[in-house]
């Protein structure tokens, strides 16, 4: 279904966001900016937190946050670029973008703005961050949008042939991207793809 698609989407994200290289050995980071953000979440739950121990954290996750944005939102770009020169292919090019507001600010904004935006929201929201055991704003919770542009629909209204259609598109597009980001071409091991196409 549509949320397996974005599951995968986002896989395959992250697996082009480690390979562009060692400028994101954080991407990781990625993963450990997730926990941080769970770990910053229980700090706030003890009783009298100290605020300055809350402000060194907050200053290094908002690094770490906008980082991991920054890079999501370029690889995404890349993967859009290598998707567009799909659109003559057997299979249906899809249309992806992050609905983050960090993403979406990443293009225009210096990193530092965004960094000490984002800071200023997990001040502020520390009494609700505490209240609900985790960080409720922040890159973890950003979602890839993909879209059917042959039907001009979300690829959760395609039917499950579109879907797969679409999967499969991504998946040769990315395997583009990271031969033109590496010099290799990936090996693909594609298990009954054709089944359910519509």
């Amino acid at each position: 279904g549509s949320k397996r698609l974005k599951k995968i989407t986002r896989t395959l994200i992250i697996g082009a966001v480690l390979v562009a290289g060692a400028a994101f050995a954080k991407e990781g980071a990625t993963l450990a900016g997730e926990e941080r953000l769970a770990k910053f979440a229980r700090l706030l739950e003890e009783s009298r937190p100290d605020s300055h121990w809350l402000d060194a954290v907050e200053h290094e996750t908002a690094e770490l946050a906008v980082a991991v944005a920054a890079m999501r939102a370029e690889t995404v770009r890349r993967l859009q670029g290598a998707l567009a020169t799909r659109k003559d292919d057997a299979f249906p090019s899809a249309e992806i973008s992050l609905d983050g507001w960090m993403e979406r600010l990443a293009g225009d904004h210096p990193a530092v703005e965004i960094e000490d935006r984002y800071r200023t929201v997990l001040r502020d929201n520390r009494p609700r961050d505490a209240a609900a055991g985790r960080t409720l704003d922040g890159p973890h919770l950003s979602d890839l949008s993909v879209t059917f542009p042959l039907k001009n629909i979300p690829a959760a209204e395609a039917s499950t042939g579109e879907q797969k259609a679409l999967l499969i598109g991504l998946v040769l597009a990315h395997a583009g991207l990271l031969a033109d980001m590496t010099g290799f071409a990936p090996v693909l091991l594609l298990d009954e793809v054709v089944a359910h196409l519509d």
